[in-house]
């Protein structure tokens, strides 16, 4: 693995890559560490340069803390890392809020994507009962202000479906030290601006980007995968359901790379024929 950075909007985006080929960008969601994708992106190098980063104010990357996350600016520093790269393009995954950035960024500049999975995306504008997720995501908040992040993590992952939660590092160790600070930023600055992106569905078809929206088989009925198929209907794309559920990426990395392999496969047979990258 390769360490760079790149400065953008006042921070520094720390950047992870490693392999050989075309870019493809794995964008993190809450906790914002690219490592979550560490077990994907070693399956993964053998085909494409895998580049993972860690959001601003998340993990090793700078940025202003006492502001709430912006989610238009977390698409540019997508960008960002694109362009740090010297690529022209990248194929872009995401998954949950994740998702949510990569739409964002096909919606404000799809000409740095050449294809994009969106895997269970939360963008609770879509469902006819939005409402209710919206109050969900504000009673995390308030437990949060109320009793700290671990309550407020319990409620949060309430709404999973299918889905073990992983176990905590030990009490005291640094490794849960940064998991309080990463959950902490989160639920204090970018859960309530991430759960109301609402993104321009009808643009996003427009710009004819080779895409997939994804839901996982466990995660049944859940909110975050029902909008996945809403996506899918509304820009014209593939819904495709795939193995295993929401953290799927990280509890069984192997079947999920191989599965995501395939889809990125496909964008590249129907995407433009010059993918383009450099590695700085």
């Amino acid at each position: 693995m390769t360490n760079a950075t790149v400065e953008n909007e006042g921070a520094e985006i720390h950047i992870d890559y490693e392999g050989e080929g075309p870019l493809l960008l794995l964008i993190p969601g809450a906790g914002g560490s690219g490592q979550r994708y560490a077990a994907v992106s070693t399956i993964l190098k053998d085909e494409y340069t895998v580049v993972c980063y860690d959001r601003r104010c998340n993990s090793r990357s700078t940025g202003d803390r006492s502001l709430d996350g912006d989610i238009a600016q977390q698409a540019r520093d997508a960008v960002a890392v694109i362009k740090a790269m010297n690529a022209k393009q990248a194929l872009v995954f995401g998954s949950s809020s994740r998702a949510n950035i990569a739409l964002k960024m096909a919606e404000d500049t799809p000409q740095y994507i050449a294809g994009l999975v969106a895997h269970e995306p939360p963008v609770l504008w879509v469902l006819p009962d939005a409402q209710e997720w919206f109050i969900f995501g504000d009673e995390a908040e308030t437990i949060f202000r109320a009793r700290g992040f671990g309550p407020a993590l319990g409620k949060f992952a309430s709404a999973l479906v299918g889905v073990t939660p992983p176990s905590r590092p030990p009490t005291g160790s640094d490794a849960a030290k940064a998991v309080e600070v990463s959950w902490n930023f989160f639920f204090a600055h970018e859960i309530h601006n991430f759960s109301r992106y609402a993104p321009d569905l009808q643009r996003i078809k427009h710009t004819k980007i080779p895409m997939f929206a994804v839901s996982g088989r466990d995660s049944k009925d859940a909110y975050y995968a029902r909008t996945a198929k809403i996506v899918s209907d509304v820009v014209g794309c593939v819904h495709r359901v795939i193995s295993g559920h929401h953290l799927s990426y990280q509890a069984d990395a192997a079947t999920f790379a191989s599965e995501l392999r395939l889809m990125l496969r496909e964008l590249k047979a129907v995407g433009p024929p010059n993918l383009l990258f450099a590695i700085p």
